[in-house]
C-alpha cells in the first residue's frame, strides 16, 4: 500500500516537471536597429521577418505582436513583418540628457511561444539651435579693474547631444575684451569675458558686444 502511494506521488511529480518544462519551452533572440530621429511616420526601421528567417505568413499565423516597451506606440509591425515608425520621434523628448538613446521593445510569437527583444537606437540629428537664457546681459565693471579680470557669462543651451551641442563661442571684434571658454563636463562649455585692456569711462561709458554660440552641425 505504501509502495502504491509512493508511485502516485512520483507520477504527480513527473507530471508537474513535464508541465513546467512545457510552460517555459520558448526561445528568444535579440535584434538591434538604429535610425535617425525626426523620421516621417511610416519610415522603415527593419525587416523583423527577414532577420528572424521567417516568412511573413508564418508571423501572421503565429500571432506576432509587440507586447511591451513601444513607448506610446512609437513603432508598429505590419503584415509583412516590417517594423516601422508610427509617429515622429524627437530624441530629446524620448531620451533627455542620455548619451545613448536606446528603446527596448518586447515581441512575441504566440504559438509556439517565442520571445524576441528588439533594441532600437535613436541617433541624434542637429535639429536644435543653441539659445541663451536671456537675449541681453548687463555687466557693471569698474574702470579700475585690472587687465586679466574674468567675468562669467551665461552659457547657451542646446537640447542636441554630443557634437551637435554647443561647441564654441565667438565674441565680436573689440579692443577691450577677449573670450575664454571653460569646459565644465556635463554642464557644457561656459564663456568668460576676459578684460584685455583697461577701461576708460571718459573715453567710453559703455561697450556693446555680441556673443554667439555655435554648435557642431554641418552647417552649424
Amino acid at each position: 500500500m505504501a509502495r502504491r502511494g509512493c508511485n502516485v506521488v512520483l507520477e504527480r511529480v513527473l507530471i508537474f516537471i513535464l508541465s513546467l518544462g512545457f510552460t517555459f519551452n520558448f526561445t528568444s533572440a535579440q535584434l538591434r536597429y538604429s535610425l535617425p530621429e525626426e523620421l516621417t511616420t511610416g519610415a522603415v526601421v527593419g525587416n523583423i521577418a527577414k532577420d528572424l528567417g521567417m516568412e511573413p505568413s508564418v508571423l501572421i499565423s503565429r500571432g506576432f505582436r509587440i507586447v511591451s516597451g513601444s513607448r506610446d506606440s512609437l513603432f508598429q509591425i505590419n503584415n509583412n513583418g516590417v517594423l516601422h515608425v508610427s509617429r515622429k520621434i524627437d530624441r530629446e523628448e524620448v531620451c533627455e540628457r542620455i548619451a545613448a538613446c536606446i528603446i527596448n521593445i518586447k515581441t512575441v510569437l504566440e504559438n509556439p511561444l517565442e520571445v524576441h527583444y528588439v533594441a532600437i537606437e535613436v541617433l541624434d540629428v542637429n535639429d536644435h539651435s543653441p539659445t541663451f537664457p536671456d537675449n541681453e546681459t548687463h555687466l557693471e565693471i569698474s574702470e579700475s579693474a585690472l587687465s586679466g579680470a574674468r567675468f562669467q557669462l551665461q552659457g547657451a543651451r542646446d537640447p542636441d547631444s554630443g557634437v551637435f551641442s554647443v561647441q564654441q563661442y565667438r565674441l565680436s571684434q573689440n579692443d577691450h575684451f577677449r573670450l575664454e571658454i571653460k569646459d565644465r563636463g556635463r554642464d557644457g562649455k561656459i564663456p568668460f569675458l576676459l578684460l584685455h585692456k583697461p577701461l576708460d569711462r571718459e573715453a567710453a561709458r559703455s561697450h556693446e558686444l555680441l556673443l554667439t554660440a555655435v554648435d557642431g552641425g554641418k552647417p552649424a
